[in-house]
């Protein structure tokens, strides 16, 4: 169930009433239990599910983010944007 909606949160986003969808989907890429997305798990995910993203990409986002890492609640409003 997880992989289909990090494949959904990847194609595009997740509807807001969607909750706990968007929550399994943020607990598949942060896999440690920290309560924060870093960049690597983001990449790890991406490429179990056969997507590539460069370290330019990687620090582009991160930049645009102007974060660390990402928490639930920046990871959430990422998605319903």
């Amino acid at each position: 169930m997880a992989s289909r909606e990090i494949k959904e949160a990847a194609d595009g986003g997740i509807p807001a009433d969607k909750d706990k969808d968007l929550k399994d989907v943020f607990d598949a890429f942060d896999k440690s239990g920290s309560g924060q997305v870093t960049s690597l798990q983001i990449r790890n995910v991406l490429s179990e599910l056969g997507e590539s993203i460069s370290d330019e990409e990687i620090r582009e986002m991160w930049k645009i983010l102007n974060v660390r890492a990402l928490d639930y609640e920046k990871f959430a409003q990422l998605a319903r944007e």
